[in-house]
């Protein structure tokens, strides 16, 4: 085989073969809408069309590059995610035809480009006409070859997008309803492989954006897109001398520009500058990618609101747990008071306290009533202080110094969907609430403090009586 390759008709019963590391085919489409598949080197295809190795390096399926747009001197190199294309003012080529994903691209390229006999009618029609033709060319406004191959690639990738933001919303909202309702290992494990493919997708999404609104943003890079402007201008004595032999076109090349092709020419010969219909093509599709990624973005909000109530369900059982954990600890302290007094006094120590019983049980009361009365004095005066109980929340206070519900952005904290705000409980938002703005609430600590007295009051009633039956 030639440095140039050979070339092969399309045909279309072939079915999509797998990509291979050493593939090099590729599909043209001319401007009459016919396709034939191209095997070729890099060489061939950087001197038909003109451009650098690193601009077909970019075209490369093996290299990872992001979407990119580039405007060449004859051509515009398109990598965007599966559509790997490069057009010129005559003809589209564009990479692994045979894929699934580019053959609806091929397909839909076919049928926009026109026909042979619809330029050839419209060619009999202008000798026939005569000048009435002209101005009905003028007055069309058809776009240049170009621009109906870079619309039907924008087309299809923005469609790509779409469809694969709709796959992932169909199934990453049930999945968070799921979560909510139910938290477990397998919902927690489905919604991270969800959130990682978002992330994804927000990534690819937002390449194709920036890369539009960049070049939106410069208009020179927009006329570089102009190539029939380029062609035309090289190929008439309008841009100078210098021009007319840049890019000497043969009759047959000649023929198949379309009317729209010339009409641009001729409108933009006066105003190299005017790239108001690449702008109008070009907001289209931004428009579309940018309401892509606003349902991506709104998907975000919503697993982040998702992953906001979860944590606030977990802080309730949490509390719930350190509630449940301070009864059982006041219980315990209390019980120790008793077995602190029998173990004293059960000690298997000869002493002659025991000789007089009477007398010695009569101290221990006393002592033991003492220690209970200091206690309870200190606990009540506690309680009459709700500062000081307050003090005793380290986990409140620790909360509002690693939470913005402390400073003043304490209203915007938890700003929560109406769908997963509905969704929380009485006892979650009850401890929101009491997190947020009453941080005096010392309702659960003052429980605690006087079961804690009361438990004390009848261990050491019923230690005396026990201890008075025992003197009897």
């Amino acid at each position: 085989m030639g440095r140039d390759g050979y070339i092969v008709p399309v045909d279309p019963q072939v079915g999509p073969k797998k990509k291979t590391a050493s593939s090099r085919s590729w599909i043209l489409m001319d401007a009459t809408g016919e396709g034939t598949v191209l095997d070729v080197d890099k060489y061939a295809i950087m001197h038909r069309v003109q451009i650098h190795a690193r601009d077909l390096r970019i075209l490369d399926p093996l290299l990872s590059y992001p979407s990119t747009i580039l405007g060449r001197e004859k051509a515009i190199v398109l990598n965007l995610e599966h559509i790997k294309a490069i057009i010129t003012a005559e003809e589209v080529l564009l990479r692994d035809p045979l894929d699934d994903n580019v053959i609806p691209v091929v397909e839909e390229l076919r049928r926009r480009l026109p026909p042979i006999n619809a330029i050839r009618e419209v060619q009999s029609d202008g000798k026939e006409l005569g000048g009435q033709n002209e101005v009905d060319t003028g007055e069309e406004d058809e776009s240049p070859f170009e621009f109906r191959a870079l619309e039907v690639a924008l087309e299809a990738i923005c469609s790509f997008l779409a469809a694969r933001t709709t796959e992932l919303e169909t199934a990453a909202y049930p999945a968070l309803d799921e979560l909510t309702s139910k938290i477990s290992s397998r919902n927690l494990d489905r919604v991270r492989k969800l959130k990682s493919a978002m992330t994804r997708l927000t990534a690819r999404v937002q390449k194709v954006r920036d890369e539009l609104e960049q070049l939106l943003d410069d208009d020179d890079d927009m006329a570089d897109l102009y190539l029939s402007r380029k062609l035309a201008g090289a190929s008439s004595p309008v841009s100078g001398s210098g021009a007319a032999n840049w890019f000497p076109m043969s009759p047959t090349i000649g023929s198949k520009i379309s009317r729209a092709s010339r009409a641009s020419v001729a409108t933009v010969r006066g105003d190299e500058d005017d790239v108001e219909e690449l702008e109008m093509l070009l907001e289209a599709y931004f428009m579309q990618i940018d309401g892509t990624l606003n349902k991506l973005t709104t998907l975000r909000e919503y697993i982040d609101d998702t992953e906001d109530y979860i944590n606030i369900q977990l802080d309730n059982h949490r509390n719930q747990l350190i509630q449940l954990e301070l009864f059982l600890s006041s219980g315990t302290v209390s019980l120790s008071i008793y077995s602190l007094v029998a173990g004293i006094f059960g000690m298997n120590i000869p002493y002659t306290w025991n000789d007089h019983y009477g007398y010695m049980f009569k101290w221990v009361v006393v002592c033991a009533g003492a220690f209970c009365a200091i206690v309870r004095d200190e606990l009540e005066q506690l309680l009459d202080d709700d500062d000081d109980m307050a003090d005793l929340y380290l986990s409140r206070k620790l909360a509002g110094a690693s939470s913005p519900v402390s400073g003043s952005g304490a209203a915007n904290w938890f700003p929560m969907s109406p769908t997963i705000g509905s969704k929380i409980s009485r006892a979650s938002r009850a401890s929101v609430a009491r997190v947020r703005g009453d941080e005096d609430d010392v309702e659960e600590l003052e429980i605690c403090v006087r079961a804690f007295c009361a438990i004390i009051f009848v261990l050491i009633i019923s230690y005396a009586r026990y201890k008075g039956l025992v003197g009897s």
